[in-house]
């Protein structure tokens, strides 16, 4: 959704609110908001409620959309590769512990049979 919203590059520089809260959203993909804020950058649009990027925004620097979204790639799937991992780990440990809850009770039936 925030992709389709940043593709309407005239309604956003008319609203840079929209910009800003875009910046804010923490569902907005990274290489999305750089070019967002070059977008501004290049066609002189304030940015008042970023007041951090206002040096970036006066400054020629360009940004690197490109390296950017490489980068932004990268940690998706460094991300995406963290999450499986996690996921493999809680089902071992889940594994683990229905074999301990099915020795106690075994241990527990044979104390009292």
């Amino acid at each position: 959704m925030c992709d389709l919203i940043a593709e309407n590059q005239v309604r956003l520089l008319q609203n840079p609110g929209v910009i800003e809260a875009l910046y804010m959203n923490p569902k907005a993909r990274m290489s999305t908001v750089d070019k967002l804020v070059d977008l501004a950058r290049r066609n002189g649009v304030d940015l008042k409620g970023l007041p951090a990027l206002r040096p970036l925004l006066e400054s020629n620097e360009k940004i690197d959309v490109e390296e950017n979204e490489q980068l932004a790639q990268l940690n998706d799937e460094r991300f995406e590769e963290y999450l499986q991992q996690n996921l493999e780990e809680s089902e071992k440990e889940e594994e683990e512990a229905g074999s301990l809850r099915e020795l106690s009770e075994e241990g527990l039936n044979e104390l009292f049979s």
